[in-house]
């Protein structure tokens, strides 16, 4: 049969990780939809700065330049996001790759995609291209000269195996993190749900002991008297000591009893011994009756007297009336009683 404890703590254990597995998994969910957002949001930033930069340098040199392509580089270097510049037809002359014989160069986008210049970051699954590939975001703006003509096209693109394996050794670390954090919460209620459970323990163990006999045994306070489990530890150790208490009176009443039976026994054992046997004599055999009777009557109303006294212990007796009586008479028959 399990124990209130092994109770207690599963059903603590399985709220904590239904609430930790369920917190972890919005997280996870959000925490991607976040980086992903994130990482268009500046796919979108570097193709604006980009177009902005080609703008200014194309007033000097032709899109195709070196240091344009430099510049690129720099940019995709710092920022992780593919750059590439086209013409006016969407054919690639510039590109931010350090291979001089870069793949890119001379492929023509397609006028679905140069149709996007100006949108927000799109997937390029989305859209039939040969110079993207599936699970790349991008982004196309425009270049414009003095007069406000479009001579060509920035495109920045960032794929989406990039931007998810920084996500997996973010989620790994955080993978840990909940798993930690749930086996520090388990051991923290297992360390509380056992100390709940001690005291309980403590007082079934006390408990069998006064089954056995043993009243000295008492549960330890440990916690704080004041709440459920310490007020219950303390009443329990009231109540044994009001047990071990009733337990000596009861004990010394039953001594006292014995000893009060044992006096008028032994007298009437004598005087009806010393009856049989000739010991008493013949004219004296009456008086010494009459000493077995009053001791009978005495035995008597000792009995008597122990059955008003459990029934004054157990609240069916009026203590209060009291009865006038003559003690040099008792104390006559008491030195008569030992006569013999």
């Amino acid at each position: 049969m399990k124990s209130i404890y092994l109770k207690n703590f599963m059903s603590t254990a399985i709220v904590i990780c239904m609430c930790i597995v369920l917190l972890a998994l919005c997280g996870f969910a959000l925490g991607k939809t976040y980086l992903v957002e994130r990482y268009k949001s500046n796919i979108v930033t570097v193709s604006d700065e980009t177009a902005q930069l080609a703008t200014a340098m194309s007033e000097l040199e032709d899109l195709d330049s070196w240091q344009l392509k430099m510049t690129l580089s720099a940019i995709s270097g710092s920022s992780g996001i593919q750059t590439m510049v086209t013409n006016a037809d969407g054919q690639v002359v510039n590109c931010s790759d350090r291979d001089l014989n870069c793949e890119h160069l001379g492929q023509t986008l397609s006028q679905e995609i140069l149709d996007t210049a100006g949108e927000d970051a799109r997937l390029a699954g989305q859209l039939q291209s040969a110079v993207y590939g599936a699970g790349i975001y991008f982004a196309i703006r425009p270049v414009c000269d003095s007069a406000g003509s479009v001579i060509g096209y920035v495109s920045a693109s960032g794929s989406m195996n990039t931007m998810l394996g920084a996500y997996n050794k973010t989620l790994t670390i955080a993978v840990l993190a909940v798993v930690g954090v749930l086996l520090a919460s388990l051991l923290v209620a297992l360390a509380f749900n056992k100390r709940i459970a001690k005291p309980l323990d403590d007082m079934a163990t006390a408990a069998r002991e006064f089954a056995l006999g043993d009243y000295s045994a008492r549960v330890e306070q440990t916690g704080d008297p004041s709440d459920e489990v310490g007020s219950l530890v303390e009443a329990f150790n009231k109540m044994a000591d009001a047990i071990e208490n009733n337990e000596k009176r009861r004990s010394e009443f039953i001594s006292n009893i014995s000893h009060e039976l044992r006096t008028p026994m032994t007298t009437i054992s004598g005087f009806a011994d010393g009856i049989l046997d000739g010991t008493i004599p013949k004219e004296d055999e009456r008086k010494y009756l009459i000493s077995i009777r009053d001791e009978t009557r005495r035995l008597a109303r000792l009995v008597r007297e122990m059955l008003d006294a459990s029934r004054a212990k157990a609240g069916k007796t009026d203590l209060t009336k009291w009865e006038v009586f003559d003690i040099s008479e008792l104390t006559i028959q008491v030195l008569l009683s030992f006569e013999g």
